[in-house]
């Protein structure tokens, strides 16, 4: 009987023995990855990542299998991750410092900071010209894919149903605020475009949208307005007068409301608008359908927001900018003639 409790306690101290071999294994296996396979996974962060998110995300892209041991691990190391939200490369012989290294700072070769200048007045297609054609953060495709379909319902800009008619070119087209950036060089595009909306939405504060409820226009209609006259006008001296035309040309019978921007049929073309095509079926030919268009045409900075809210209190209808940038305006067409001449004299 004796002998018999003897071998079972063995057995029983054999198995647990190996159980906690293969435990060890696993463990620095997973820690480690010393049998990992060859190649990398990309993983997207989405914001406002939780802790456990994250290792669900690692998980499925089978670069830990354990997500316990993962978070333990980290806590034994005293490691805590800060992940900006953006799109990683990560080997999967990594392990989990690798990981965490590379969550943190980036891959060494293309995680450097780039600074990137907007201009005031860019449109989507001048951003994507910067930012992917430039200076090759992300794709066009991949760029555009975020703008026309990436989830950000946050900003109330953006869900609002005025900011979504029908027709507009691009959804996002007017908030992509003109600044001066810092991006990371491997940064995904929703991470670019989710900047640059933050940017917007922290300047264009409670006491803009204030001036927009007390003036009877929604933010869409202002960015939109804005967008016209910045591409309308050299000058910020200007704006205020330009802006005073479009909303006398709204208000006027004469005018049946159309602005007769050359601007917004420009942007609808992507080229130098010809006489014959005042005539176009297209709701950004301000020359032919009344109101404004389905979408700001541009990026417009608070300069000209400010002035599409609260224009010059003038009599102006008509403008013409000469060779040099200056305006001329006039409250009559006959004048207006006479300042065409001007211009182009």
């Amino acid at each position: 009987m004796k002998k018999f409790f003897t071998l079972k306690y063995f057995t029983l101290v054999l198995v647990a023995s190996l159980g906690l071999t293969a435990l060890a294994v696993f463990l620095a296996n997973d820690a480690f990855a010393l049998t990992a396979p060859d190649g990398e996974a990309e993983i997207i962060i989405p914001p406002d990542c939780s802790k456990s998110e994250l290792a669900d995300t690692l998980k499925e892209n089978g670069l830990i299998k354990s997500k316990l041991w993962f978070n333990t691990y980290l806590a034994l190391r005293g490691k805590s991750l800060n992940v900006e939200a953006d799109t990683y490369l990560v080997p999967y012989g990594s392990g989990f410092d690798g990981i965490v290294r590379i969550l943190t700072y980036g891959s060494p070769d293309s995680h450097v900071q780039v600074r990137v200048v907007i201009p005031e007045g860019s449109s989507i297609e001048n951003v994507m010209e910067i930012i992917c054609d430039k200076y090759g953060i992300c794709e066009r495709a991949e760029f555009t894919d975020a703008v026309q379909n990436g989830d950000f319902s946050k900003y109330s800009f953006v869900s609002a149903p005025s900011s979504n008619p029908q027709g507009r070119k691009y959804r996002l087209e007017g908030y992509l605020y003109p600044d001066t950036y810092c991006f990371y060089s491997d940064s995904s595009a929703y991470t670019v475009i989710d900047k640059m909306l933050s940017n917007f939405n922290s300047k264009f504060d409670k006491k803009y949208l204030a001036a927009c409820e007390k003036q009877g226009m929604t933010v869409n209609e202002a960015v939109t307005l804005a967008s016209i006259i910045i591409r309308e006008g050299k000058y910020v001296s200007d704006y205020g007068k330009i802006s005073s035309v479009f909303h006398n040309r709204l208000k006027s019978p004469s005018f049946s409301g159309r602005l007769q921007s050359d601007a917004t049929l420009v942007y609808a073309l992507g080229r130098e608008m010809q006489p014959e095509d005042k005539e176009l079926d297209c709701p950004y030919n301000t020359y032919k359908y009344g109101g404004l268009p389905p979408s700001p045409i541009c990026s417009p900075d608070l300069n000209a927001i400010s002035y599409a809210i609260y224009p010059d209190s003038t009599r102006y209808y008509y403008f013409v900018t000469k060779k040099d940038g200056s305006v001329l305006y006039a409250h009559d067409y006959y004048t207006h003639q006479q300042n065409i001449r001007k211009a182009t004299a």
